[in-house]
């Protein structure tokens, strides 16, 4: 992903100073966002935002509080490609999980209009979170604030996406506390796989080299290469993609592969494909086996599991 470059015409300034709504209408773009904070002393906060920019904008949001926070973001709808002041450079497949040096970014849509959702908590919280048994991984990003930007890569499971949804969708009391734990599960599913990541060092060119290892598997999510076969593709040796793939999302080719397949599966499903047609398009012999595979990786066969996404 190249640079995002600052241009006159549709560049604006959407100043965030915490919780409330801002409204930003330019020539490029309108943007709206609304910050809400949760209750009790949990120290974290939510927004959702909205970017109408035709497809060729680029938002610059900048922000006057002090960086000493982590955030996370879940694009709902629409796709965009962000740039934070420090250099560090993300895509919405992948924000996964962020603690910037300088609170500012740039975003530029790559759809006419975005809607996303983003999880903010306070670094001093969340060492809380972990009391006295703060893990490695969870340490090195709490540390040393204001000095680099910490960025770690990971997509949000289909299942998280779903839920949120159905918690923004609501139109019950419970909204308001559906929509906190959501974001609450959401920064949780962040700081957890971080916490399991191995302390692996790679290369610049080894991270670009897993990514493109993920947009392989991403692309073709019922029949994805394995292992052997990405490494073939990309010209290195397995153990060397594996070990860099390991470190830059927290999991193997295999887990991964397994997860973006199921997160196909579920947007298949609850996009309305039948049970049957999506098992036979990912490779199961019946609907029996696929059920059975299912229910083990979600819980709940797949009949149950979609009665819950709308109940």
């Amino acid at each position: 992903m190249g640079q995002i470059e600052r241009t006159q015409r549709d560049t604006l300034d959407l100043r965030l100073k915490g919780v409330g709504r801002a409204v930003t209408t330019t020539q490029g773009a309108h943007v709206e966002n609304t910050s809400t904070m949760a209750g009790g002393s949990l120290g974290f906060s939510w927004s959702q935002t909205r970017f109408d920019t035709q497809g060729s904008g680029v938002v610059e949001v900048s922000s006057s509080r002090n960086p000493s926070y982590i955030f996370t973001q879940v694009v709902l709808d629409g796709a965009f490609e962000a740039e934070l002041a420090c250099g560090a450079r993300y895509t919405s497949d992948t924000t996964g999980l962020v603690r910037p040096r300088v609170s500012s970014a740039r975003y530029r849509a790559t759809s006419e209009s975005i809607r996303m959702f983003g999880v903010l908590a306070d670094v001093a919280c969340v060492e809380g979170w972990f009391g006295n048994k703060v893990p490695d991984p969870v340490r090195r990003l709490l540390d040393d604030v204001g000095r680099d930007t910490f960025y770690r890569p990971q997509p949000i499971p289909a299942h998280l996406k779903q839920t949120l949804k159905q918690a923004l969708a609501s139109d019950t009391p419970m909204r308001p506390h559906l929509i906190e734990a959501s974001a609450f599960h959401i920064i949780g599913f962040q700081l957890e796989n971080l916490a399991h990541l191995e302390d692996i060092s790679v290369t610049r060119a080894d991270y670009d080299m897993a990514h493109d290892a993920y947009n392989l598997i991403a692309a073709t999510p019922h029949c994805a290469p394995t292992l052997s076969g990405l490494a073939r593709l990309l010209n290195i040796p397995p153990n060397r993609l594996d070990r860099a793939f390991r470190a830059t999302f927290g999991r193997s080719v295999h887990q991964a592969t397994v997860d973006i397949r199921f997160d196909a599966i579920c947007a298949a499903l609850c996009d309305g494909e039948a049970i049957k047609v999506v098992a036979a398009r990912f490779g199961y012999t019946s609907v029996s086996n696929f059920s059975s595979a299912f229910r083990r990786k979600m819980g709940a066969p797949p009949r149950q599991w979609l009665d819950q996404q709308v109940s």
